[in-house]
């Protein structure tokens, strides 16, 4: 089986956006959702266009992870 999920955008979200940048605007998005969704919105709202230059920040490091997996066996063993 399969399941899919796909975030719509509200009526209007692509045209604002795209007068908010007409008008000088500097535009980030910032998320908590997965990076591949992130992206996916940012075209659908035309926040993003090909050719743009993507900077992705994220903390999904190995240290990061090894920090992650201490602090839930802590929580576990409390």
């Amino acid at each position: 089986g399969a399941t899919a999920v796909e975030d719509k955008l509200q009526d209007g979200v692509p045209e604002c956006i795209d007068k908010l940048a007409q008008a000088g605007i500097k535009l980030w998005v910032l998320t908590g959702d997965k990076m591949e969704t992130a992206i996916n919105i940012g075209f659908a709202c035309s926040l993003l266009r090909q050719g743009m230059k993507q900077i992705i920040i994220n903390s999904d490091t190995p240290e990061n992870k090894a920090l992650e997996k201490m602090e839930d066996k802590s929580a576990a063993e409390a």
